[in-house]
């Protein structure tokens, strides 16, 4: 990956610490082929004005960008999983305990520490890592797993009071598909698992009214979808065309500027000033 940084001039990080943000936004960009843009968002004077991973997933196209990122990646399993997970075994029951709190994020969410399982990463070769055992105290282990099935979207779709969202859960369609299918314009019969994927990024960035530039970022991110910029518009447009409820929802919130906002459930948030975002993600999560 180090080498990927030298190739075009850019300078390594540190030996001792090359995930650092600090020495990675001093990265230089003058020495990226031609056709890079100097006047991006991301860049003040031949500088990225930051190096947070949805900036840096903007410009993966260049080698040494993929290449901080994928080092960052490698060097955060290492520090936050396999130096720090052996930490947190019990001595009694060997096996490691997490705390959950059912209100530790302002939006709603549950939080988790000591440790946060929550941020395990998706990929098979984490996961495959907490595989139950094939015996536990002499009885074979298991997951219990208990999930909404697309409960956000299913909200969305009741708050926006958008019909093709909520005709599409009346028939037990698959909001996912569905909207690989309307992006895409493909037959659901010809979808295939990036497709789908491509779909979650979509709607679950989208919903929560990201920009075309930032959804790109997230999907890469947080899904491992990578698109042009040019691919994220369209994606964008298409999207909020496809859901016209979903776009009446935003322009209201956007229009109404609310400080204060509530769920199904009665839940109240209140706000010192409008933010876009939290006024849509709020009464959701």
């Amino acid at each position: 990956m180090l080498d990927a940084l030298r190739a075009i001039g850019i300078p390594a990080p540190p030996p001792d610490r090359p995930e650092s943000r600090t020495r990675g936004s001093r990265f230089s960009f003058s020495e990226l082929p031609l056709g890079f843009d100097k006047n991006a968002a991301e860049v003040e004077d031949q500088l990225l004005k930051d190096t947070s991973d949805g900036t840096l997933a903007r410009l993966s196209q260049f080698p040494a960008v993929q290449a901080l990122r994928d080092y960052r990646k490698a060097a955060k399993a290492i520090t936050t999983f396999v130096d720090k997970l052996p930490e947190h075994i019990n001595s009694v029951t060997g096996k490691i305990h997490c705390s959950l709190h059912q209100c530790g994020a302002g939006s709603g969410r549950f939080s988790c520490d000591s440790p946060n399982l929550q941020q395990i990463p998706r990929e098979r070769r984490f996961r495959a890592c907490f595989v139950p055992s094939k015996t536990v105290a002499g009885r074979p282990g298991k997951f219990i797993i208990a999930d909404f099935s697309q409960i956000e979207l299913r909200i969305a779709a009741d708050l926006a009071c958008d019909e093709r969202m909520i005709e599409a859960y009346r028939k037990g369609e698959d909001l996912h598909r569905l909207t690989a299918s309307l992006i895409l314009n493909k037959p659901p019969s010809l979808l295939s698992k990036a497709d789908r994927q491509l779909a979650k990024a979509v709607n679950f960035g989208l919903i929560y009214g990201m920009s075309a530039d930032r959804f790109r970022g997230y999907a890469s991110s947080a899904y491992g979808v990578e698109m042009s910029l040019q691919e994220a518009r369209d994606f964008h447009a298409k999207y909020f065309s496809s859901y016209p409820g979903i776009t009446r929802w935003h322009r209201r919130q956007k229009a109404e500027q609310p400080r204060e906002t509530r769920t199904r459930a009665g839940r109240r948030a209140l706000f010192e000033y409008f933010a876009f975002t939290k006024s849509l993600n709020y009464p959701i999560q």
